[in-house]
């Protein structure tokens, strides 16, 4: 028969105890508890911080495709810049990058310029065309953003929504293509911007 000494050293665990085994699934749950707080919290800030992260960098855009046209005067879109992202983020995080179709579709028209006028009833720095002429630029951003808002709804997407906006009856670019090429300006601009430091990343 073994003796009480040969059972220790023969490395054969001994059960838990009762008392050891409630304080091991406390010590499981607390750490559940834990995890699914952390994870709560990480999913109520993150979206927010991201939110935030991308509307800076819009900004930041808009404002170097505003410097392209600015000249110092009243008519710069520079100040309207955040007035322009609050009306399409609002709207949704996909809706929120269309952004530069608008700044596409404003500069190939009016060069971004706001209380500019043309004949038609058209006024900057949107091309809002209308009677009488919209020549508050809030409002101007704001008539524009919905307008293009109902073709985003109606699933137009990318530079087909500036087509859209510019002749809803038969949606095209114009002046051989003016569209595509403030778009490639556009975004020379941006990809300059970056090599110089002007943009984060």
């Amino acid at each position: 028969m073994a003796s009480d000494t040969e059972h220790r050293s023969s490395g054969k665990a001994s059960p838990p105890s009762p008392d050891e085994l409630s304080r091991a699934r406390s010590q499981m749950v607390a750490a559940l508890i834990v995890a699914t707080l952390v994870g709560i919290a990480v999913a109520l800030l993150c979206p927010r911080a991201h939110s935030a992260d991308l509307h800076s960098l819009r900004l930041a855009k808009c404002r170097v495709i505003a410097a392209l046209y600015d000249d110092g005067s009243r008519h710069d879109f520079y100040p309207w810049c955040g007035t322009l992202l609050a009306e399409h983020e609002k709207r949704g995080e996909g809706f929120a990058e269309c952004y530069w179709w608008s700044l596409i579709y404003g500069a190939s028209n009016f060069s971004l310029r706001a209380y500019a006028t043309s004949p038609g009833a058209c006024a900057g720095p949107m091309d809002v065309k209308h009677w009488p002429l919209v020549l508050d630029p809030a409002e101007n951003i704001r008539w524009h953003v919905r307008e293009m808002w109902g073709f985003y709804r109606e699933g137009v997407r990318g530079r087909d929504l500036c087509e859209a906006v510019f002749l809803p009856a038969a949606p095209r670019d114009w002046g051989g293509g003016m569209f595509a090429r403030t778009d490639r300006k556009h975004r020379a601009a941006i990809a300059r911007a970056y090599r110089e430091g002007r943009l984060p990343g």
